[in-house]
């Protein structure tokens, strides 16, 4: 399909309708009336967030296990939880790695200011003797008048 002139609502579309054949209750055309693209995520994550409670109804099943439905919520807030610790490990690690750029930025900031002063004082050292040598050279030239 991506390889057909399709538009960003095209995309969704499909992709909600296979949605549709996945999630019980979900209505492509009706999810999709608003024409945004991320009413689709948004009912992804609905539908994603509401898992859990379907799967204790599962429990309630005739037709399924106690044990197994009961099996099934339990993976699944292992899962969540095992999710969450991954999820906290990454961000913390990346703010540790942000931590650290933004140390050695702040040290090279630093040392550029440094170099910027040392730079600023070489100038208007030079440019005073430059003048002096200016006044001296004047003095020395006799005068044609």
């Amino acid at each position: 399909m991506l390889e057909v002139d399709a538009n960003e609502r095209s995309i969704s579309h499909r992709f909600g309708m296979y949605l549709q054949e996945e999630m019980p209750g979900f209505d492509v055309d009706q999810a999709l009336g608003t024409g945004s693209p991320n009413t689709v995520i948004r009912m992804l994550d609905t539908w994603r967030g509401s898992l859990a409670q379907r799967l204790q109804e599962v429990i309630k099943l005739p037709d399924v296990p106690s044990k197994v439905g009961q099996a099934f919520a339990e993976v699944w807030c292992l899962a969540v939880t095992h999710a969450e610790t991954l999820a906290r490990e990454a961000f913390i690690e990346d703010q540790n790695a942000l931590f650290a750029e933004q140390t050695s930025l702040t040290q090279e900031r630093k040392l550029w200011e440094i170099a910027l002063a040392e730079a600023q004082a070489n100038v208007a050292e030079h440019t005073s003797k430059l003048a002096q040598a200016d006044v001296q050279l004047r003095e020395r030239q006799p005068e044609n008048t």
